[in-house]
Order: C-alpha cells, then sequence, then structure tokens
C-alpha cells in the first residue's frame, strides 16, 4: 500500500472501480504505528496534481512546509544558501508521511469503493490455486487487476520481473 496504494485507489474508484487495498502494518489511524521512514516527504509539483486530481489537496495543503533551498555548512563555518529553484517563487513542500497517509486511506475509505485490509504482508502469489498469500496466513483469491503500489522490493514486482522475460540485445550486425 504505501502512500501511491491509496492514492491510486481513490483515483480508482473516481473512475468506478471497486479496490481491495493491502497494507502490511496496522492502521496508523488507529493505534501508534512506528514511524517507519521518519523523514517529511518532499512533495514535488507531480505529487501536488496528483492529490488535486484526487481531491485531497485542499486537505493537506495546510501540513505543508515549503523549502526553498538547502543550507550547505562549510568547512571554514560559513554556511551558503541554495535554492532549490532559480526562480524564487518556486519550492518543493515537507508534509509528515504519516499525516498524508491518514488523509489519503481515509478518502479511499470514504468512497466507498475502497476495502483497505490491514495486517496483510503480500509474501507470495500462488499461480497453483490463483491467490495472494499474506504473512498472516490469509489466502484472497485473484479475481481480477493486481497493481503493485508497495516499491521497489515488492513481492508483486518480484513476480512480474520472474514472469516477463528481459530485453535480450542480438548484435545487429549478426
Amino acid at each position: 500500500s504505501g502512500l501511491a496504494g491509496p492514492l491510486l485507489a481513490i483515483l480508482l474508484a473516481k473512475r468506478g472501480y471497486y479496490v481491495d487495498l493491502f497494507e502490511k502494518r496496522a492502521d496508523l489511524r488507529l493505534e501508534r504505528v512506528p514511524a517507519g521512514r521518519s523523514i517529511n516527504l518532499a512533495l514535488s509539483h507531480r505529487w501536488i496534481e496528483a492529490l488535486k486530481s484526487a481531491s485531497v489537496f485542499e486537505m493537506v495543503e495546510p501540513l505543508l512546509i515549503p523549502m526553498k533551498g538547502r543550507m550547505i555548512h562549510q568547512k571554514n563555518g560559513e554556511l551558503d544558501f541554495q535554492p532549490y529553484s532559480m526562480n524564487a517563487e518556486e519550492y518543493i513542500n515537507s508534509v509528515s508521511r504519516g499525516a498524508l497517509n491518514k488523509i489519503l486511506m481515509t478518502r479511499a475509505e470514504e468512497s466507498g469503493k475502497v476495502q483497505i485490509y490491514f495486517n496483510h504482508s503480500l509474501s507470495k502469489i500462488d499461480e497453483s490455486t490463483n491467490e495472494l498469500v499474506f504473512k498472516n496466513g490469509i489466502r484472497k483469491l485473484i479475481s481480477d487487476h493486481i497493481i503493485g503500489a508497495d516499491g521497489a522490493g515488492s513481492v508483486i514486482r518480484s513476480y512480474i520481473d520472474m514472469k516477463v522475460p528481459s530485453p535480450s540485445y542480438a548484435d545487429p550486425l549478426g
């Protein structure tokens, strides 16, 4: 699930799809969950546009902290401010990952088309039974499409990599 999962679920729900969303952690809205990645997320223009298209930006905007650049500490003790953009009006924004995730999960569920299953860490895809197999022992029949939005080290990505042959680069001269 992560952050991309509920965002995508909201966008799919807006198009009329019903979505089952699996999150490996407990519901952070109900209980204190370890921070994991505690560093705030830097929201780029693309993320902001995605939040606007999901109709949640107005909820996130008050939480944003503008970041206009970085401060470099020189060896001689001097400070050097380096702006992120040549245009003083442009900047990126920092936001709490947890706060953003809570907003996204809540909005996804409010659609009435997204069901979130917490404590569901995917362990494998069982082709013989056409099921997702979770570490908590639950198995879920695959009845439609699966979208992996859980990062580069995900089980889904490994499965796809295993099934899709890597491109061969034949010598064009024979």
